[in-house]
């Protein structure tokens, strides 16, 4: 059976690494949002990959607290397998984002379209051509 007082401690610890983690996420996704420099991004994303690592020995040493306990209940087991995983995807995802960020703003525009310039009615002064004028421009 598992004692839930000795496994209470690390996850709370693993808790508190993911909000870490998610926190630093949360700012990263914020950076590509607001277009930061890829420097800045690049540095963010370093602090995820350290969370990660910190978030991973946590949840290794819940799994391993979990075994040496005896605890046979493999939800448990798989819950901690599963959730280090999904935390992994996560920072793919953001190292996938970040490989891709800047490669399509590196080319610049060439393309040019010209358009014909409006041919406005002249208004030369005279008052009998004042309302003929005045119609043109609303429709």
């Amino acid at each position: 059976m598992c004692a839930a007082e000795e496994l209470e401690q690390p996850k709370k610890r693993r808790k508190t690494a993911k909000w870490k983690f998610t926190r630093k996420v949360n700012l990263m996704k914020e950076g590509f949002a607001k277009e930061n420099p890829k420097s800045v991004l690049t540095d963010l994303y370093q602090q995820v990959s350290q969370c990660f690592d910190e978030l991973e020995n946590i949840n290794e040493k819940y799994i391993t607290l979990l075994s040496e306990s005896g605890c046979s209940d493999e939800e448990l087991l798989d819950e901690a397998n599963n959730y280090i995983t999904e935390v992994e995807r996560i920072k793919v995802d953001m190292q996938v984002q970040l490989a891709r960020y800047g490669k399509y703003e590196e080319k610049p525009l060439t393309r040019k379209i010209s358009i014909k310039a409006l041919d406005l009615p002249k208004f030369r002064g005279h008052m009998r051509d004042y309302p003929a004028l005045k119609v043109t421009l609303k429709g």
